[in-house]
């Protein structure tokens, strides 16, 4: 019988403005595409996925 665990994937929040006492990671799901929009549970930041290996996210600009 074969098993196959799947791993799920962390990062830190990009927002600068988030608390520096943050030590939650956001996780990114396994089964997450480049694109996809993850959100800070601390700050509520929302970031986009650019990269899944190795996984970054890039911090989402505000339209003015």
């Amino acid at each position: 019988m074969f098993f196959y665990t799947l791993m799920s994937k962390k990062v830190k929040c990009p927002d600068p403005n988030c608390d520096p006492e943050n030590t939650q990671s956001i996780i990114i799901p396994d089964d997450a595409v480049v694109g996809d929009i993850l959100e800070c549970p601390v700050c509520g930041a929302e970031m986009e996925i650019i990269s899944t290996d190795p996984p970054q996210v890039a911090l989402l600009e505000e339209e003015k």
